[in-house]
């Protein structure tokens, strides 16, 4: 692998079908020479992706399992969550109560990331 920076694609051309192929070898490009692809204009707005990182923001739960705290901040971007009809590697949610609404964004925001990757 290089020392190149992690290549950005705009993904408009490929989801709006005016340069599918170019936005498609751009991508495979991107893993061939870095290992990784900064993907822009995915067809989720900017606003939804903020809010689940807002979400992240609220859910540094201590070990005592009681009480939230305050935790360094976090270097990695990146969203776990997967579908329910997952019996592999099932989601682990917060009690019920802690975060209302959390559980809810998180599907939402799956099945909309999961449209992207189809």
């Amino acid at each position: 692998m290089s020392n190149n920076p992690i290549p950005i694609v705009d993904f408009t051309p490929f989801l709006d079908k005016s340069a599918k192929q170019q936005a498609a070898d751009q991508l495979l490009g991107s893993f061939k020479s870095a290992g990784f692809v900064y993907i822009t204009n995915f067809g989720i707005p900017a606003g939804e992706v903020q809010e689940m990182f807002d979400w992240e923001k609220e859910i540094q739960y201590s070990d005592s399992g009681d009480e939230f705290t305050i935790a360094p901040p976090s270097m990695k971007e990146s969203f776990e969550c997967g579908s329910e009809d997952n019996d592999f590697m099932p989601n682990i949610w917060l009690p019920d109560g802690v975060l209302p609404g959390f559980n809810e964004a998180c599907l939402s925001f799956f099945w909309k990331c999961h449209e992207v990757h189809q």
